[in-house]
Parts: structure tokens; sequence; C-alpha cells
């Protein structure tokens, strides 16, 4: 089971040829297991920044891995996970491990050296085969050209265990690193590749070939059965502790071996299951996990029975007198002294409890892994049959506690790590890492703390340091007080020679309440009170809003089955898909990233069996795709002006749960670029009122409260924002405190509420009367009367015009427009069809004649800009002819000239548009009197009194007046004006029109094929 990070590269060819390349010809460049049939599954979806995995993927492949019997996977993907061994993919692949006689192996990570970043999908279920990436003598040799070797170890960036939920992670080691066959369109014979992508598939084909000798001697086998013969004959590898590396090395004889000595064993259908709690080993890591000193902990032990099938009858039968007759006296036995247990323990086919207590306090500090063993006494020399993990990290005391500084001095060699742990002290939220080598040197540095339901790569803090003699050298970065640092420092494994480096790291830091920081509009000044606990410190506040956080609700929701072999679970059940709708409108450009929040950051953690998200344009138009990371991998994308929607695919075989998130919200975070808003910050309250000096430095003795005062965003920052403000958004960004030390920021959000509006007093503007009851019902009812005629038919259009048009007049042109523009659309149209003969070419359509509509129409229109001037065009020429008007209601009457005048330009561009489409089209109308050209050019010449020609409000129609007047290319040129301000569907067609009448065939040919990508028919499917 393979996918590439890079969507068309050669990371998955190279995988497979590692497991199984069969090159007869050359058989020194055959995989592993030359013999083993590949089936290829691709996981990842090139959709999505990096082609990354996806939940729906990994399960569709393991339908097919069962569907057609595989006997192994290698999975070379994987990310760092909140929780293990509970999510709908962990259980798929737990039930082809114990139901179906699946082997699974997948790689830890890249994500090391830092203990704990081993993730999903190898170290995370309880099934799966984690392994690490190991580099020998003879790789660094033939394949890393190194002029000196160095002794064998694990690639530095293998990720280690232990796992958050304390199990070991990595099972297994096997080489990282490979020269390989790669695809023929990279024009290059093989590759060098390094990672743990490379050391899983190199373990699956070493698995391979023990699994073909025990078929080929029909030896039975099962997962329980071949996994612990790998894990109890593997190679130690000295160099490296059991976190980056496991148990060792795979192998392939002695594990072939073992299996045939002991195929008789009464366990080799039994997997040991082991938990502490809810977790899978023990883990002592945390300030409060030393606190309690309560060092007892209940094991908790159950035999799983595998098996390599589905059971039928005949088979449930024998399994059902196997649980019965099972029994195993395991002796325990551990190799540290810190560790009390009982000394035996009967097992039968239930769960069996025992505890385990551990002596902490007589640990120096430091990082210690062990294991309470259980051996079959009836046969110790198989190896253990159960493993309790046990990890303990101790902190490091504090040897400068005043200055709350640490220091050391060491030699790094290549590959050596140096991990040290720290209890970060209450009040500090960052730390400097200072360091002066004896010779130049690159360290590679990883900080880490783990935090409950948190994916150490947000918490993790990852930098290559380049370091010259003599010269110190210092990092920054954040941290979280009252909780374990793990500070790693190592040079890199082929990085030759020896360094001798002096190395301190220093605790800093400004603690506010409330912590993070939430403001509210509303509040107008907000306190914010800072603290220093480590030292008296000089702060620079100062803040800065980065983002805008908008929350938006599904319009529409449907939930259906998926009917489809692919999409239906190992036992056959349906799956269901719950697609959510979400639409929003922007008014400004600016770079978007959605979230599904609920869901966001889980991929094989996810409770759901799928989430995938689309981004539309309001043509239908694809965007943008995420699912599960929309930080992490930046699913942004900036957007223009306009209306857009979202539609997001959630699935699960439970109809119910799919049910509960109809109504789920999703985040639009929007980056506000170079429009980034400051907030005023203040030492006083007082001047936070006036709008007085800001605060600059702030003197914070040591212990000292010290509040600072954080003035409301004022409205002219707000009118920036990408989208209308509405209550409920917020903006985000942070509080800065120490100048020149980001790290140790505050994180903030502010909640907005509603924009105010105020009427101006600057042009001493009279309030205008109150308008009477009976005015408002007319301009009520005008209003809707125009919304609901684009809605009706033509013919029920005209009728409720007729209706209700004698009781308005022109100086409010909205119903008449309406109107307009619903028969605009309809004469338009049918003069473009008979053209194509896609309608008979008579003058009937519907009811009334073609030629009533057009009469019906410039009836209308002639009423508006007819020598009677109803809408008064001279009062309008007058007004826009004042250079000043400093007359008393001035913004007022400007603001209904203006809405006159717009109104009256959209009448002569309707006009213009339908007697242009009437002079262009062939047709048999009688209109003698009503369509002509020089009426047209008159018309022309008298709208472009009011607006520049080449202004967007009437781009369409000088097109259509252009091509009227026989000057079809100037025509084009014109729309693709119109097209580079505007996109849309219609001013497309027109412009394949036009060009369609200059006879550019092969233009036309371009555009025609590209409206079908333009502007789709429906919305992609997922």
């Amino acid at each position: 089971m393979q996918a590439d990070k890079q969507t068309l590269r050669s990371h998955g060819t190279h995988v497979a040829s590692i497991a199984a390349a069969h090159i007869p010809d050359c058989p020194e460049k055959n995989g592993v297991a030359p013999g083993a049939k590949i089936v290829a599954i691709k996981v990842g979806d090139a959709r999505i920044s990096g082609s990354e995995e996806t939940v729906s993927a990994i399960l569709r492949a393991m339908v097919r891995v069962i569907e057609w019997k595989c006997d192994l996977v290698n999975l070379s993907f994987g990310e760092t996970v909140r929780w293990c061994d509970d999510s709908r993919c962990f259980d798929v692949i737990n039930d082809a491990v114990e139901n179906h006689g699946v082997l699974f192996f997948a790689s830890a990570g890249n994500s090391g050296p830092a203990l704990s970043t081993a993730g999903a999908s190898g170290c995370a279920c309880s099934s799966a085969i984690g392994v690490g990436a190991y580099v020998s003598p003879d790789m660094m040799r033939a394949a890393h050209s190194m002029r000196d070797m160095v002794p064998p170890n694990t690639y530095t960036f293998s990720s280690r265990g232990p796992t958050i939920d304390g199990a070991l992670g990595v099972s297994i080691c096997a080489p990282g690193g490979a020269v390989t066959s790669i695809p023929n369109w990279e024009l290059c014979n093989g590759e060098l590749m390094n990672g743990t992508s490379m050391a899983s598939p190199n373990a699956t084909g070493c698995m391979a070939l023990v699994l073909s000798g025990l078929k080929s001697r029909t030896v039975p086998y099962s997962t329980a059965s071949t996994r612990r013969a790998m894990r109890n004959t593997a190679k130690a590898v000295e160099a490296a502790d059991t976190f980056s590396l496991g148990y060792g090395l795979i192998q392939v004889d002695k594990m072939f071996e073992h299996m045939l000595e002991h195929k008789q064993q009464t366990e080799n259908r039994v997997e040991f299951r082991v938990k502490v709690g809810t977790r899978r080993g023990i883990y002592v890591r945390e300030p409060s996990d030393h606190a309690y000193k309560q060092w007892t902990y209940p094991i908790n032990v159950t035999p799983l029975f595998v098996t390599n099938d589905p059971l039928d009858e005949g088979s449930n039968t024998q399994l059902r007198k196997d649980m019965i007759d099972f029994q195993k006296s395991l002796v325990l036995t551990c190799k540290d002294s810190w560790v009390n247990h009982p000394s035996h323990l009967q097992v039968m086919s239930q769960s069996r409890y025992f505890s385990v207590k551990l002596d902490v306090d007589s640990l120096k500090p430091g990082a210690y892994y062990t294991e309470v063993l259980g051996y079959d006494v009836d046969c110790v020399d198989k190896g253990p049959l159960v493993r309790v993990p046990i990890t303990v990290v101790k902190p490091e005391t504090d040897d400068n506690s005043k200055d709350h500084k640490h220091s050391w001095k060491q030699t790094f060699a290549p590959g050596k790590v140096m991990r040290h742990f720290l209890t970060v002290p209450a009040g500090a939220t960052s730390a400097t890492l200072q360091m002066v080598p004896d010779k130049n040197c690159t360290l590679r540095l990883q900080a880490l703390q783990l935090k409950p339901n948190t994916d150490v790569k947000q918490t993790m803090v990852s930098a290559t340091l380049g370091c010259s003699a003599g010269v110190f050298r210092s990092y920054k970065f954040s941290v979280t007080e009252n909780q374990t640092l793990e500070m790693c420092l190592v040079k890199y494994w082929s990085d030759l020679g020896q360094a001798e480096v002096e190395y301190s790291i220093k605790f800093f830091g400004v603690t506010t309440l409330p912590s993070p920081i939430v403001m509210h509009a509303g509040d107008a000044v907000t306190q914010v009170d800072t603290i220093s606990l480590l030292r008296t410190q000089t702060i620079a506040p100062s803040v800065t809003l980065t983002h805008l956080v908008q929350t938006i609700r599904p319009c529409k929701a449907q939930i259906k089955p998926l009917l489809t072999t692919r999409d239906k679970m190992p036992d056959g059940s349906l799956v269901y898909s719950a697609i959510l709708t979400y639409t929003f409108k922007m008014t400004k450009s600016a770079e978007v990233t959605p979230d599904f929040v609920l869901l966001s950051s889980l991929l094989y953690e996810n409770p759901f069996q799928s989430q995938f998200w689309m981004l539309y344009d309001e043509n239908k138009r694809i965007l943008l795709n995420g699912d599960a990371y929309p930080i992490k991998y930046k699913y942004s994308r900036k957007l223009s002006p306009g209306e857009y929607t979202i539609r997001v695919d959630i699935r699960h075989s439970t109809y119910k749960l799919l049910e509960k998130l109809q109504k789920s919200p999703m985040l639009l975070r929007y980056n506000l670029g170079s429009s980034t808003i400051n907030v005023g910050v203040y030492a006083d309250q007082k001047q936070a009122i006036l709008g007085g000096k800001a605060a600059t430095n702030v003197h914070l003795p040591f212990k000292a409260v010290r509040p600072v005062f954080l003035k409301s965003v004022g409205d002219e920052s707000l009118n920036k924002l990408p989208v209308n403000v509405s209550a409920g958004m917020y903006l985000e960004g942070s509080l800065t405190l120490i100048k020149d030390m980001k790290t140790a920021n505050q994180k903030l959000q502010y909640i907005l509420s509603e924009s105010c509006s105020l009427v101006s007093n600057d042009d001493k503007e009279k309030v205008t009367e109150e308008k009477d009851k009976l005015t408002e019902y007319k301009e009520a009812k005008a209003k809707v009367d125009a919304q609901f005629i684009p809605k009706l038919a033509i013919d029920e259009a005209l009728k409720l015009y007729r209706e209700v048009s004698g009781s308005y007049g022109y100086e409010k042109l909205s119903l008449h427009l309406a109107m307009l523009s619903t028969l605009q659309k309809e004469i338009s149209t049918t003069l473009v069809n008979t053209q194509s003969d896609s309608v008979e070419a008579s003058k009937q359509l519907g009811v009334t004649p073609l030629v009533d509509y057009v009469k019906e129409f410039f009836g209308i229109s002639n009423a508006i800009l007819g020598d009677d001037d109803k809408v008064n065009k001279s009062e309008l020429i007058a007004f826009f002819g004042l250079k000043n008007d400093d007359s008393d209601g001035a913004v007022t009457r400007k603001g209904e000239m203006t809405k006159r005048k717009k109104e009256l330009i959209e009448a002569y561009a309707s006009h213009i548009s339908v007697m242009a489409d009437i002079i262009t089209f062939p047709n048999d109308l009688e209109l003698e009197g009503l369509v002509s050209v020089p009426l047209l050019q008159n018309s022309w010449k008298e709208m472009i009194r009011f607006v520049d020609p080449t202004d967007k409000m009437v781009g369409k129609a000088y097109v259509k007046y252009c091509r009227a007047n026989g000057c079809s290319s100037l025509a084009a040129v014109q729309l693709m004006k119109v097209l580079d301000q505007n996109k849309e569907k219609s001013s497309e067609e027109l412009l394949i029109e036009v060009i369609g009448g200059l006879n550019w065939q092969h233009v036309l040919k371009y555009l025609k094929d590209w409206m079908s990508v333009k502007y789709p028919p429906a919305f992609l499917p997922f």
C-alpha cells in the first residue's frame, strides 16, 4: 500500500522495489523478496497538499487487502497523533490482523530524534508493526559514499518511542536507505532515498521470505506467532537505544528457525494484549506523575485468539475448545531492580490482573526503558510471551534556581544524541539556548513537551543550528510552564568528526491574566495583568491581529448510503455519506483557510470514516480541496470578492451519528496580510480611555503585578476586512511582551460586534422628517414587486407589472428595471437560439409573439429615456456638473442622485443591448421606428453623457453596440477587458458569439473547450 507525498514522483516505486523488485537480467538489483507479488493500492489523494493520505482511502485499501487475501501490507506513510489505538482506521487495521491473517508493517516516521515522536499508523495501532530506520557501516560505504565509517546506528531523523500512551512504539528496525528502481519518467535508472519509508518495505520483504518458507513446508502460523517470533529473534544494535530501533534488526534466518522449532506451541494463535488502565504501557514523565508518587500500576493481560480467515461453524467450534483448554503458567522477570512485580502469573482465556510498583526516586535524571517479561515456565527458550513496557523520564534538578539556568559541556560524535529533561518553571513562556563549540559544527535541536490530546508536532520545536568555533550561538523558543521539556541535541549521523560544546538553557517569561487573552469589542478597554515569576523584567507590550475568523453554518445537509463495493466495510455493512453545504461571500480579496473544526487535525484518530471538503466559486469551479490538516499543510487560497460554496463529505456506517453533524460549524480563517491591525496598548486606564500616550516600556518587578490596557479596534480598521463584520466573528493575533522575543508572545482573540454607522453632522445636515406609514408601505411593496418579477414566468411577470406599474412614477426605477431585465433575457435568448435552430425561427414564444415582448420592452425603456425626460436627466446633469455642494443635506442628496444615475445607466445599457441584438441577429420582426442603427447610435451618445464607455457597468452593452455597428474585433477586445474585471459565464458565452462571427476558428475552439472546465454543470463528486 503506497502513496506519494509528491504527486507523480518516485517514492512509491522506490518503496515497492525495496520490498520485491524482480530484475532477472540483473539480480543484484532485486528487492528483498523478488518472488513476492505486489498489489499496489493508492491511498494518497493528489487533490490535497502533498498527496496526503485520507481515512477513506486507507479503509478502501484495507477492504481490498482483505478481499484479495493479501499476506502482508506495507504503509510508508504516517502522521503524529493525539491519541492511540482508538479510531475507525485503527479498528479496520486491527480487524485485518486479528481476523484475516494480515501482517501490517508501517514506517515509524521521520520526526525524530526526540522521544515520543513515533506516530500512526505503525506505532499508534496495537496490531501494526512500526519500523525504525537503521544505517550500517556497509550502507555508509556503498550507498552514502562516506570517507570514514562510524558505528551502526539509527538515522538521526527516525522517530522514537515511546508512544504517548506508553507503548514501545518502534517494534523493530531495518535498513532505512537504498539505491533502487524509480519510474521511467524520471529518466534515471535508480535513486538513493532514505527514511523510515525505506525501512518498512525492507522489513516487509524480510517477513515475506519467512512466510514463503513456512508456506512451502506447510508450517501453521498466525499473525500472533509471527509477530512474537520477530520480536524475540531481533538483533539488538548496541550503539542505539530501544526507543530508536525497538527490539533490533529483523533476522530472517533466526525467525524462520524459531517458528519451525516452536510450531506446535499452544499459544501460537494467541496475542497477549497488555493494558495499564486505558493505556498500552507505563509512562512516567510529567511533574504531576512525580509529585503524586503513587508508583503502583494495575496491569491487565488479555489473551486474544487470532484467526487467518473468518470463522465458519467448524472453526468456531474448534476455537471454543481451544479457549477452554488454554492455560499458561508464566514466570515474570525484569532486569531492573527499581521495578517490583509478582514472580508468576497463571493465564487462561480471560483477562488477568497484577500490579507493578516502581521505585522512581532511586533513579538519576534521564530516560529509562524496561519491561516486565512473562516467560512460559515449560519453554523459556522461545522468548517472552508477555511484555509490559515501562518508560520513566526523570527531569534534572535546577542547578541555578535563582537564575533558572542549566549548563552542560559535552562531546558530540556523529549520531550521538544528548537528551536533557527539565521541568519548566512556573511563569516561564520562553527559553534561550546558548552554545559555543570548540570547532565548526552543525547540531540538530528538538525541544518537545507533551500536552494532553495534542499532536506532538504542534508543541515540538525543530531547528538546524550552524555553529562556528568559539562563537556563541543562541536560539529562542516557546515553552509551557510546569511541564517536562525534553531538549534534544544531536550531531547528524553522517557528520564526521567530534566537537566539544558548552551549552546552557535559560528560562524567561511574563505571564498574563487572563491567559489566553480574550478581548470583546463591547468592553471598549480590556485590562490584562502581567506578572514575572522568574526575575525583574522590562516589557514592551504591543498587540497585532493577523487573522479574521468567521463561523459559517450549513445551508443544506444530505445523508445517503454509498452503494459501490469499494465503500462497504470489510463485513459488507453499508457506509453512509453526509454532505454539508456552506456558502459565504467576500467583499475584498484575501487568503482564506477553511477549517472543518470538529474533525480538524484528526486523520488516523478520526472517529469517522472520512472527512473531505471542496471549495467552489459561484460557477461551481473547484478552487481548493482539504481534509484533516488545514493549518499544518496550509490548505489556503487567495480569493477575490464574490460568492463561494464549500461542500464537506463525512462518512460513517452509523446513520444516526451523521444526523448529529448536520448543523456542524465551519471556520474560515482570513489572512489579513498587509492589513494587519495594531491594537492600542496603554500603561494606565485613563490614557486608554482618552487614546493618549501608548505604553512603550513597562518596568515589571519580580513577582509584582502590573496591568496594561488594550483599547478596542476602531471601525476604520474593521472596514478593511475582507467580509462584512457580524457578531460572532473574531480576530486572532498575539500580545508581544518581551522585545525581540516573539516566542514569549501570548495568544489573543478579539471578539467582534456589529459595526456602528452614524449620521454625520460635518455638513450640518438636517434630519429628515419621518416618513408617513403609507409612503413606507408603498416603497416596501415596490421593493417586493421588483424582487418577484424576475422569479416569475415571463407572461406572469408582465401581468404583475401592468397591474402595479401605474401606481409608481419614474423617480425610482427598480420596478421598471426588473421588468426590463426579465424581458431582455427572454428576447436575447430567443434571438440567439433561433440562429442555432434550437427553436423554430418563428416569432412565437410560449403564448405571446416575440414582437410583442420587444414592443413591451421598448415601451418601458423609451418611457424612461424618452424626450419627455420623466426621470429628470437634466437635474442629474446639473447636479454632477457641480464642483462643490455645500448646501444643507448635501450628503443625503448625493446618495440619492448617485442611485438615480446608476438606475438610469442600467436602463440605457439594457435598451442598447436589446436594440443591438435585434440588429445583429437576422429576424423577421417588424419594428419600424423602434430599432435602427441611427437610433442605437443616438442612444449610445446619450448614455455616455453619464458614464465612461469603458466602465464595467456598461461593458456588455459596449460589446453589443460595437458588434451591431460592424466592429466585432473591437467588441472582442472590449469583452476581454470586461472578463479581466469580472469572469462570468454570460460574458464568456458572449465572447464565443463574437469570436464565432469573426470566424476565428482556433480561438473559438479554445474558448469552447475551456467552458466545461470554467463552468462545470454540477459540483464535482467526492
